[in-house]
């Protein structure tokens, strides 16, 4: 089937989209909507998985980072900034 855009849906936030979807995506999106919350974040989490294929070499370069992170706050050389400013800081954007 050949894609169909759809720019936004109506709902209570009218919330903007900017994707290309098959009809049976779209079909099955406009369904969705229907489900009550939790059956519609549990279907999220779901897709969400499906997605997440594993990267070993990608999870080395993670640890490595952490690693190198912890090592640099231990030694004095990385800060650590409070969570109340990170989400104050946030707020602001």
């Amino acid at each position: 089937m050949a894609p169909l855009s759809f720019a936004s849906y109506n709902s209570d936030t009218d919330i903007e989209r900017a994707t290309l979807m098959t009809e049976i995506a779209e079909k099955l999106f406009r369904e969705a909507l229907g489900l009550p919350a939790a059956e519609r974040a549990a279907l999220i989490e779901e897709l969400m998985s499906s997605l997440d294929k594993p990267d070993l070499e990608l999870d080395k370069l993670w640890a490595k980072e952490a690693e190198d992170r912890l090592r640099a706050y231990r030694s004095g050389d990385l800060e650590a900034v409070p969570a109340e400013e990170v989400f104050r800081e946030l707020g602001r954007s």
